[in-house]
């Protein structure tokens, strides 16, 4: 298994940067003030969730879709206007000289003829309404016809012609219309300073007082001149008040307000960042996507190559590698095994016994170092067949001759098994032995196999002369059995593992065997045809058949009938027709 570990990303703070200071610290800032603001805007900062708009709108006092709120009042008071003293001093005045101007000109005859003008246009208005008829005005007896109605009109006409009455009539009317300007209904602001805590009600009386004004214009001249001052001094005290508290609750406000502005200013910000860190979170997500794909690409020919390794190094091995793949939460990765014993699934490191463990670790080894990117174009392997049985142990002798194809593959072991299995599989190799000498002095020996050996050693013992004859004939017939042991061994375990033995089966069918036991199992298969074994051998020579009874009695020098040096050929052919009869 690998692990790593990792920590995950930090959790988003409910407030923004330092400058604007925490959210719940502004709350409670805001939570003390009265203002109206402060409401706003802890509606719009409340829930996870802000409304930034509109608590910039609450701070900047843009509250002008809400008439009713008390700012708007305070506002529309301390803007609150109403009739200037000046301009009923000039309407008073203007409507005087429009009263006199009017009196004068209906003194004199224009204005007599402009009444008598008025008289005759509603009698000829009458007749021409009723038809003709006597005068109802003289009781003369004069009819009223249609004659006469063409005469009054021409009268009426020249009559009009006092154009100064027309025009002193017209001009007091605009005078009086103008004074009337001057009185407006009681503005609604007026009514709403209770709201806010203000009190308006002189400023209404005045108002009032103003409005109950008479139809005279003369009347109505002096009311305007004594009415509106006293108005225009009420208002202006309410609107100062009003001003008063106005600028006192921005000045309590305008600190609250920076604090938010800042407030909100971070809070931008961090939505800024939380939008990029959104992105980033996208792109992150993709990456590590990408990167296990890339990863599970990369490892589907491992994984086939673990399996297949493990394949061949579990041999008898009841334990299957159904799967395996790689395993990532967050910075964590490793490698899961999905193992069954006899078809069922368990956990490896409890079932496996130390050999299998090894055997696996090489499997998933094996595939990793043999990567076409890997630089190195070796593999060192210390002690690789601990723990092993037999069978594993040729497994791995096998496994490791198809990565030498490619690869320099050293085995550093004490355990002779591998080398053995290497031999018996035939396959290349080049097997030293290392002894340390004294003072540390290393001596490297090219090691061939052992029937080469016992043979080897044999010739060089039959060489020795300054050896007792005795003694030399003993030790040449040892190594000449030891030489038939080891090239029987071979065959038979080359054969009977080639066909599928069980490994355990063949080194019982070895063990404790005798020289006699093994040559009659390597040339027949049958260790009950010992009867047939010297028959064959004196078939192929009888030289053969006479060192293999040296080798048998080799104790009893005086039976010796050759000399050790001929005898130790005899034996070498016999060892290279017992390889060729199994082959």
């Amino acid at each position: 298994m690998l692990f790593s570990s990792g920590t995950g990303p930090s959790s988003h703070p409910r407030c923004p940067a330092p400058g604007g200071g925490p959210l719940p610290a502004l709350q409670a800032q805001l939570r003390e003030s009265d203002d109206p603001r402060a409401d706003a805007i802890l509606a719009a900062l409340d829930g996870r969730k802000w409304d930034l708009l509109a608590a910039t709108q609450a701070v900047q006092d843009d509250d002008t879709a809400t008439p009713t709120s008390e700012l708007n009042r305070l506002r529309a008071l301390a803007s609150q206007t109403s009739p200037a003293p000046l301009d009923a001093t000039d309407a008073a005045t203007a409507l005087r000289e429009a009263v006199t101007a009017h009196a004068t000109a209906t003194a004199t005859d224009a204005g007599r003829a402009d009444r008598l003008a008025a008289v005759l246009r509603a009698a000829v208005a009458h007749v021409t309404h009723d038809g003709t008829q006597p005068c109802p005005l003289c009781g003369s007896g004069t009819t009223l016809d249609d004659t006469w109605a063409a005469q009054a009109t021409q009268e009426a006409d020249a009559a009009a012609q006092a154009k100064a009455v027309r025009d002193a009539d017209t001009a007091l009317g605009a005078a009086s219309t103008a004074a009337r300007r001057l009185l407006p209904a009681v503005p609604e602001a007026l009514h709403t300073a209770t709201f806010v805590g203000l009190d308006a009600q002189p400023a209404i009386d005045a108002w009032e007082a103003l409005l109950d004004a008479p139809d005279d214009p003369a009347a109505l001249a002096d009311h305007l001149e004594q009415a509106v001052p006293t108005l225009h001094q009420a208002v202006t005290a309410l609107r100062k008040e009003a001003a008063a508290t106005l600028d006192q609750r921005q000045s309590d406000w305008r600190p609250i307000a920076a604090a938010v502005t800042r407030w909100i200013d971070d809070a931008h910000a961090a939505q800024a960042a939380d939008a990029r860190a959104k992105v980033a979170k996208q792109a992150e997500k993709w990456l590590a996507d990408t990167a296990n794909a890339i990863e599970a690409e990369r490892f589907e020919p491992i994984r086939d190559a673990v399996q297949g390794y493990w394949g061949r190094l579990r041999l008898q091995s009841n334990v299957a590698l159904n799967d395996l793949s790689l395993k990532r939460s967050g910075n964590r990765r490793s490698l899961e095994l999905d193992v069954a014993v006899d078809d069922s699934d368990a956990s490896a490191l409890g079932v496996m016994s130390q050999g299998e463990l090894h055997a696996l670790a090489l499997s998933v080894f094996l595939p990793r170092a043999t990567l076409d990117e890997s630089p190195f174009r070796f593999l060192v392997l210390d002690d690789p067949v601990q723990a092993m049985d037999p069978a594993k142990v040729e497994g791995l002798a096998a496994v490791l001759a198809d990565v030498a194809q490619t690869r320099q593959v050293i085995v550093l072991t004490h355990d002779t098994r591998l080398p053995d299995a290497v031999r018996d599989l035939q396959i290349p190799a080049r097997i030293v032995e290392v002894h340390r000498r004294a003072r540390s002095k290393v001596q490297l020996t090219e090691v061939t196999d052992p029937v080469a050996r016992h043979l080897d050693d044999a010739r060089a013992i039959a060489r020795t002369e300054d050896l007792p004859p005795a003694v030399r004939a003993k030790l040449v017939a040892q190594m000449g059995r030891g030489a038939l042991e080891a090239v029987s061994m071979e065959v038979v375990r080359r054969r009977r593992l080639g066909r599928g033995d069980r490994h355990e089966h063949v080194e019982a069918a070895l063990a404790g065997s005798k020289v006699h036991d093994l040559v009659t199992l390597a040339l027949f298969d049958d260790p009950r045809r010992g009867k047939d074994l010297f028959p064959t051998l004196n078939r192929w020579a009888r030289d053969l058949a006479d060192a293999f009874a040296d080798c048998k009695r080799g104790t009893h020098v005086g039976e010796r009938t050759i000399d050790d040096p001929t005898f130790v050929r005899h034996v070498g052919e016999l060892v290279e027709r017992i390889r060729r009869e199994a082959a």
